[in-house]
């Protein structure tokens, strides 16, 4: 009887052990596809909110004019930096 018991004992704890690491496999996995999940969500709502941004901007003449004079504010600082350098070195 006590042999019996013992056996009983040992595949209970066996099985036991195997539902253990199937959860925490499971878990594994559903951590895994959860990161997935919010990696991709971040990337929609930043792309979402660039894309407003841009909207925004364009449907404003104000804000359209003053970003089109900083981009050419930049484009004229760099051919004048691009000459300086040049001419330093001629």
């Amino acid at each position: 009887m006590g042999n019996r018991l013992q056996r009983i004992s040992i595949i209970t704890e066996i099985v036991g052990a195997v539902a253990i690491v199937i959860s925490l496999i499971f878990v594994g996995i559903q951590f895994i596809e959860n990161t997935k999940a919010t990696k991709s969500a971040t990337a929609a709502s930043t792309v979402a909110t660039i894309s407003s941004w841009y909207t925004k901007m364009g449907n404003n003449q104000q804000s359209s004019s003053l970003v089109l004079l900083n981009e050419s504010e930049k484009s004229a600082y760099k051919i004048s930096c691009s000459r300086s350098a040049t001419s330093a070195f001629v």
